[in-house]
């Protein structure tokens, strides 16, 4: 008997924080109108990314959306064409044959996302069927289309970060040798945080800070001890 070959997936998440919305609705409007914007923008180099679609998950009481974004090359009609049968620069009568309408895209790669309204929080698909979304791609995406006039006019400035594994926080602070430490807040949504976290939202609400650091060093050749 042939057994099942096993599917390797990874996945990631990242955190979007609005500023300053007493709304709890506003999570919801915020991923349905991603959607509804139907706008692709430039995450780096060559490649282009958007939110394709996002709909209701059948789990009501997580109040969750999930979708698909999309992830293609955008082509750059100036630059240069390489022949492989003359294997080398093509010339202007080869391009002639080059008929490309300007809405199609090459190189589709797609992921599954999840999005809870209630945690701001985007669950997506890092590495499936050799496809990866990387949390870099994912930041660069929304940082951009939070940056678009509209949006931004309708939501106000939005903080992106990836949401850093228990694992990972545990691995750096059982570490034997801790040189430095750098800790960096920012600004979040009231409902998240308790009495303790409260007081240090109310000083950077009162200093006006978007975000508050603090940097521990060791001294020479000595450990920190977290």
């Amino acid at each position: 008997m042939e057994m099942a070959k096993r599917r390797k997936v990874s996945v990631a998440g990242l955190n979007i924080r609005l500023h300053d919305h007493d709304d709890d609705r506003v999570y919801d409007r915020l991923i349905r109108r991603l959607a509804e914007l139907r706008r692709a923008v430039d995450i780096g180099r060559d490649q282009r990314m958007a939110l394709m679609t996002a709909g209701k998950t059948r789990v009501r009481r997580l109040g969750a959306y999930r979708g698909e974004l999309a992830r293609f090359t955008k082509l750059d009609a100036t630059e240069d064409w390489f022949n492989e049968k003359k294997f080398g620069v093509a010339d202007e009568s080869d391009l002639d044959e080059i008929v490309i309408p300007d809405h199609l895209k090459p190189n589709l790669r797609s992921c599954r996302y999840i999005f809870i309204p209630s945690k701001h929080v985007l669950i997506f698909q890092q590495y499936a069927s050799g496809v990866t979304f990387s949390p870099h791609q994912m930041i660069a995406y929304f940082e951009k289309i939070m940056a678009e006039s509209e949006i931004k006019e309708e939501f106000g400035e939005a903080d992106i970060g990836v949401i850093a594994s228990a694992e990972i926080l545990e691995s750096i602070f059982s570490s034997n040798f801790i040189r430095s430490i750098r800790i960096r807040v920012q600004r979040p949504n009231p409902a998240d945080f308790g009495d303790k976290e409260g007081t240090v939202l109310d000083r950077m609400k009162r200093n006006n800070a978007k975000q508050w650091t603090e940097s521990w060093d060791g001294v020479s050749g000595g450990s920190l001890t977290p």
